[in-house]
């Protein structure tokens, strides 16, 4: 691949999990398919959705491929639409998130000018949807931080062959499979900077997973911090502990 066709013609594969998403989904897909960058496939994987999911995505025939499964949950999805991916990069976007327009051609643009690069990450710009957003037990409303760094697969592009390097998500994690496979590609050295801009809108509402499952993912934050652990034990150099 030469040097400009990393920035203008690579082939960047989205993927876009959904289980009962329609009421922010069309939002979601929009920003991938307004992207600076062009060169997108967009691959949805319905996993199991009961509302009107279906009715939305026929909203967008001929612009995105779909796939359908039995509900197997997120990392499952995901891990179906990598294996079926054409691109030579991957990126991730939630059904309830958007992407910033310029988010896959800078992020594009660093790893054409750092070569030795794998993937990028970016920062993010969480926002409420309406009434839809919890309230705190104070009655105040729901604190939106910051913008931050997101170590998060929303803003992550990365190298297909260096997401398979480090292995698919594990499925037997219902919500906290990016903190499980970020350890293991620290401990596989994966090559990565953050890009200083934001490049994820992260939208907080009543259904957020953060939110709705916090014992559930706290449980399973630690469960991986065990795996890293283990794993460090078994003869890892890194030292480095799992962010």
């Amino acid at each position: 691949m030469n040097r400009d066709g990393l920035r203008t013609g690579a082939l960047v594969s989205a993927v876009v999990p959904v289980h009962n998403g329609a009421a922010f989904l069309a939002e979601a897909l929009d920003s991938i398919l307004a992207q600076s960058h062009s060169t997108i496939e967009v691959i949805v994987v319905d996993d199991g959705s009961t509302d009107g999911t279906e009715a939305v995505l026929w909203d967008y025939a001929g612009a995105l491929r779909v796939i359908r499964q039995r509900q197997r949950g997120a990392a499952a999805a995901r891990n179906r639409a990598i294996q079926a991916a054409r691109g030579d990069f991957l990126a991730f976007l939630d059904a309830d998130d958007r992407w910033e327009p310029m988010k896959t051609e800078r992020q594009l643009g660093l790893l054409h000018r750092e070569a030795d690069l794998e993937a990028v990450f970016g920062w993010v710009r969480q926002f409420r949807s309406s009434a839809s957003a919890p309230t705190c037990e104070s009655g105040s409303d729901w604190p939106v931080p910051v913008d931050l760094e997101g170590l998060v697969l929303g803003t992550l592009l990365i190298r297909k062959e260096a997401f398979l390097r480090v292995g698919l998500l594990d499925e037997t994690f219902q919500v906290g499979e990016f903190i499980e496979w970020f350890s293991r590609a620290k401990l596989e050295r994966l090559r990565w900077k953050s890009l200083e801009e934001v490049v994820l809108r992260r939208r907080i509402h009543g259904e957020n997973q953060g939110i709705t499952k916090r014992d559930l993912y706290m449980r399973e934050y630690s469960r991986a911090l065990r795996l890293h652990v283990r794993r460090l034990a078994s003869g890892s150099e890194d030292k480095e502990e799992l962010c």
